[in-house]
């Protein structure tokens, strides 16, 4: 870990103050590591919506579906139109979810 050697003291117009504070809110960072990125020229990046987790877990699940019908599919040599239809209708209510993010 580095030591902080030096102390900057900062003042701000209400205009720049509210830009850092815009930033701090949609990085999801404090103040003080927003200025520290800025300094050295890193990318600030919004901070992903709450739903992404859920969205994230969604397709997990979608995705051990799809494996298991692909597992019984290959044992089996057919696969029920019901999973398929089941597949499509969880993969739209999942892209509508990512498009209204």
């Amino acid at each position: 870990m580095r030591e902080i050697a030096k102390r900057v003291s900062l003042r701000l117009d209400s205009t720049e103050y509210a830009h850092l504070k815009q930033l701090s809110i949609d990085t999801g960072l404090k103040m003080e590591p927003v200025i520290r990125r800025l300094i050295v020229g890193a990318e600030l990046r919004p901070r992903p919506p709450d739903e992404l987790a859920e969205l994230l877990r969604q397709l997990s699940g979608m995705a051990v579906n799809i494996n298991q019908i692909a597992k019984v599919a290959n044992a089996s040599g057919f696969v029920r139109m019901e999973d398929i239809a089941h597949i499509k209708m969880v993969q739209g209510m999942l892209w509508q979810a990512v498009k209204e993010l």
